[in-house]
């Protein structure tokens, strides 16, 4: 894993991590309305992450040409 995928590794979960937490401030967690779209925002950058991973994880095909 280079630097880069790293960073964006790091960068998202920092990100989960901060939407959970407004998920769960009392403020927040009043209005459904807000937490689903703050969850659906959270679903979309988990697959984004999973996508990102699968394609680095796949070796380039074109190395070996």
């Amino acid at each position: 894993m280079n630097e880069k995928e790293n960073a964006f590794d790091e960068s998202v979960f920092k990100v989960i991590t901060a939407l959970n937490a407004l998920m769960t401030d009392t403020t927040v967690s009043k209005s459904s309305k807000a937490v689903v779209k703050i969850n659906r925002f959270k679903i979309w950058l988990s697959e984004l992450w999973d996508a990102n991973k699968t394609d680095t994880d796949t070796p380039d095909t074109n190395e070996n040409k």
